[in-house]
């Protein structure tokens, strides 16, 4: 099954999301939801997605300070989450 092993913060806009497989490039914004925590903090919004090999790099609106986010994977219809081979993304 693919999934994330580790998961990082280059910037306020960007985060890095490292998996065990290569992905399809063909994931983008519609499957990444960045929720806020917070009941007085939008969500953030997925201006960006960038695919490499095994890691995907999301641009976002800028993260607000001491907040926290509930990073959600999303398989879409046109667009399953899966590994460039067809392995689905693991739902536990």
């Amino acid at each position: 099954m693919l999934r994330p092993v580790s998961f990082s913060i280059p910037s306020s806009t960007e985060l890095k999301i490292v998996f065990n497989e290569e992905l399809v490039e063909l994931l983008g914004k519609s499957n990444f939801l960045i929720e806020s925590v917070s009941g007085n903090i939008d969500n953030l919004e997925v201006t960006k997605v960038t695919v490499e090999n095994n890691y995907v790099i999301v641009t976002t609106n800028p993260q607000v300070a001491g907040n926290f986010y509930v990073l959600r994977l999303l398989g879409t219809e046109d667009v399953p989450f899966t590994s460039s081979r067809g392995v689905p993304l693991i739902n536990d």
